[in-house]
């Protein structure tokens, strides 16, 4: 499934999933597209969640490769 074609509920499932695991998938060689694709096409309410998730990690995370691949994407969307 493509999240940008995906219907709200679609993206809602994704969205779900993610979440529980978002900062290891941050990290992930391929997981990390997946989280940048939710900030890019997922609601206020899931991006507001994702933040969240990343407090207390975003040191980290701009120390890991793929990590502040999403870092960056958070805090230069265009």
């Amino acid at each position: 499934m493509k999240l940008e074609t995906a219907n709200s509920e679609e993206r809602e499932r994704v969205f779900v999933e993610i979440l529980r695991d978002i900062i290891p998938l941050m990290k992930d060689l391929f997981g990390n597209y997946v989280v940048q694709k939710m900030f890019e096409h997922g609601d206020q309410s899931q991006k507001r969640m994702m933040v969240n998730k990343m407090k207390g990690h975003v040191l980290d995370l701009t120390t890991q490769v793929y990590g502040c691949r999403v870092v960056q994407k958070v805090c230069y969307p265009g």
